[in-house]
């Protein structure tokens, strides 16, 4: 039975790890750049004071690029095929205020287990990560602001 155990745990092993690799990933990318970075543990919305949020982030970072360190076409290429990589979907591509906005999303069921989104803006560009269990209905009530985070509340 424990061998069962083991080898059924060695399958689900890979799917349980996809976004802690994709985080792993941009803390990496990011490690030896001069950007703003914000890395948390604990739940979002819980900050919210809403009784009727039922989701939960996890964890979630946060790296803002200025003019000094600014994200070039091939750091985009390589941060979109980690993307492709960890099976994250585009959901939606703005335009707004003069930055391109792209929304990408690891979901099933209507929740959202993996969010991630890429703003570049004239002077900035920012990568903002979070996982956990996200209902859409709940974006509305995500208390962080930044460039584009209008965007998700809109979703």
């Amino acid at each position: 039975m424990t061998k069962l155990n083991i080898i059924s745990l060695l399958f689900l092993c890979p799917f349980l790890m996809v976004n802690n690799d994709f985080s792993q990933f941009l803390e990496e990318f990011v490690e030896t750049r001069d950007c703003s970075k914000l890395s948390l543990s604990g739940n979002l919305f819980s900050w919210s004071n809403k009784d009727e949020v039922k989701s939960k982030i996890k964890d979630f970072q946060l790296f803002i690029f200025d003019e000094d360190d600014y994200l070039s076409d091939k750091d985009v290429s390589k941060i979109k095929n980690e993307i492709r990589k960890n099976n994250m979907e585009l959901l939606n591509m703005i335009k707004s205020k003069g930055s391109l906005i792209e929304i990408y999303v690891n979901e099933k069921n209507d929740v959202i287990h993996d969010l991630f989104m890429i703003v570049q803006g004239e002077d900035s560009s920012i990568l903002f990560n979070a996982n956990g269990s996200i209902r859409f209905e709940d974006l509305k009530n995500i208390n962080i602001d930044f460039d584009g985070s209008d965007e998700l509340k809109k979703l």
